[in-house]
């Protein structure tokens, strides 16, 4: 799992929420965290993880949301409005 490869993490929650307006996947860890503001930078070896969910999320009409700190976790949200 990327979150376990990337963020040295210790913790990971997967949670899944469904009503009838949208279905929300979160996934949170614990891990080293980042800035989320370098994602767009070009970097000798980028990862496909993030951009991989951005595509497939898109495709379905969905929206994804990364939310993040150097030493505070990360947690990834896909929302797709039904």
């Amino acid at each position: 799992m990327n979150c376990t490869k990337h963020s040295q993490a210790t913790n990971v929650s997967i949670n899944l929420d469904c009503d009838p307006g949208a279905v929300k996947l979160s996934i949170a860890d614990n891990g080293i965290g980042f800035n989320p503001f370098e994602l767009n930078k070009p970097r000798d070896n980028p990862g496909l993880g993030l951009l991989s969910i951005q595509e497939r999320a898109g495709a379905i009409g969905g929206e994804i949301r990364v939310q993040s700190k150097p030493g505070a976790g990360t947690r990834v949200i896909v929302e797709v409005r039904l």
